[in-house]
């Protein structure tokens, strides 16, 4: 992997990290437990991605970051197709998308053109439980 891509994959990990969705539980009977855990779970996965790539915790060796990158990317992607098929219930929800959104692509890295990719998947998520939380308010 070139150091460009790998310096890439930095986002905003860091400010996020503190996302409120991410560090507190959300109260029992939410409409959106289950889509907020999921978001949450994305976050944290994600934050740990960019972490082993070029945190204080890095993985030196290229080809066992890439291994490492590839195994958290399938689990993003597998989150990110969750993610879309949820129902949106709150504003709550639709700021959780927002946030792995952000997360994920805050530094528009990523292209939103090509359907199927963790980020369009994320976009469109996000635009679906705008859609929907907006028709309840």
């Amino acid at each position: 992997m070139n150091a460009l891509s790998r310096r890439g994959l930095l986002g905003s990990g860091a400010a996020l990290a503190t996302c409120p969705l991410a560090m507190a539980g959300v109260p029992a009977g939410h409409p959106d437990t289950l889509l907020l855990a999921l978001c949450a779970e994305f976050i944290a996965c994600d934050v740990d991605n960019k972490d082993k790539g070029e945190g204080p915790n890095a993985i030196a060796d290229d080809d066992e970051y890439e291994a490492y990158s590839a195994a958290a990317c399938r689990r993003m992607s597998a989150l990110s197709v969750r993610l879309l098929e949820m129902p949106v219930h709150t504003v709550d929800g639709v700021h959780g998308l927002a946030r792995c959104l952000a997360e994920h692509n805050g530094d528009g890295q990523h292209s939103f053109e090509y359907p199927g990719t963790i980020t369009r998947r994320l976009l469109d998520a996000v635009m679906r439980g705008a859609t929907a939380a907006g028709r309840r308010v």
